[in-house]
């Protein structure tokens, strides 16, 4: 996932592939050198949470090879709903390696680095009943 902007969803119990979305217009995949991952390879779907409603995917715009210094490239959080729909983009204010949704609080975390290199955790409120 972390090179591909597709989504697949799949029935486990029935062995089957239900379907398959594209984050975005065009394809987004690995440039490989033999078995290694050019550094010039973008970075996609990082991390994926779900609630019993909606599916959230943590969503990267930097090379692999820009990574380590990737601060000042704020990251965002595409919401679909169990079909893998669109539903919505939240644009964070920050570069983030990962995020956590507390349904019971109705907040999403996200942790963060701050100028003096301090990791922050940041929240906000969500209605997660606001989120059609």
């Amino acid at each position: 996932m972390r090179f591909y902007n597709k989504l697949y969803l799949y029935d486990v119990e029935k062995k089957e592939m239900l379907k398959e979305v594209m984050i975005g217009r065009n394809p987004i995949f690995p440039i490989l050198e033999g078995q290694s991952i050019n550094g010039e390879s973008q970075l996609c779907c990082m991390e994926t949470h779900a609630t019993d409603q909606y599916v959230y995917v943590l969503m990267q715009r930097v090379r692999e090879k820009d990574w380590d210094n990737a601060d000042g490239e704020p990251s965002r959080i595409i919401v679909l709903d169990w079909e893998l729909n669109y539903v919505k983009t939240y644009q964070l204010a920050h570069h983030t390696n990962s995020f956590a949704i507390d349904v019971r609080n109705n907040r999403i975390l996200y942790t963060a680095a701050n100028d003096e290199g301090h990791t922050i955790l940041y929240y906000w409120k969500e209605t997660f009943d606001d989120v059609k």
